[in-house]
């Protein structure tokens, strides 16, 4: 199901009807290599069908990225402050005629001093005719800020499966 949604989502790319747009910027309290644990579920049901763990670097400043989906950039609400992450991206489109996809992924993220823990849920709903069934996805995230923001944080990228790039895996 999710290649027929990524074939879907490239065949309307001019068609894109982004969501309001909003900067969200990294404050100091929240920059720093973090070593993030991730496990993801379908909405609902208590069986994980994925655990991974990366390292992300966030730095003061920067604009929090979330970078595109099948060449669609998803557009964010929400806040930033130096305890919390709270957001939803996201990005209508119409796949195919009759069928328009509605994309969006909420986070929602408590930090700690060192520690961070929340979740993370990206919808995909179709409709119209489009064949595929809506998709939900969960994630339980946690971390520890392992170093602090490097001296020089123009040359650092985020890896592509970082929370902080907000990747939605699918």
């Amino acid at each position: 199901h999710l290649f027929l949604f990524a074939l879907l989502l490239l065949s309307a790319a001019l068609l894109s009807t982004p969501y309001h747009a909003q900067i969200l910027e990294i404050p100091e309290a929240w920059a720093g290599i973090w070593d993030l644990d991730t496990i993801e579920r379908e909405c609902g049901i208590p069986v994980i069908i994925d655990q991974y763990s990366d390292l992300d670097t966030l730095c003061t400043g920067e604009i929090l990225d979330v970078g595109d989906e099948g060449g669609f950039v998803p557009e964010c609400l929400g806040t930033i402050t130096d305890t919390r992450i709270d957001m939803v991206c996201g990005f209508s489109v119409e796949a195919i005629p009759g069928c328009d996809v509605t994309f969006s992924y909420t986070l929602d993220l408590t930090r700690d001093g060192d520690s961070v823990s929340g979740t993370g849920i990206t919808e995909i709903i179709y409709e119209g005719i489009c064949f595929v069934e809506n998709e939900c996805y969960e994630e339980e995230i946690s971390g520890t800020r392992i170093a602090p923001e490097p001296e020089d944080c123009t040359n650092v990228a985020a890896p592509a499966a970082s929370w902080g790039a907000l990747k939605a895996r699918f």
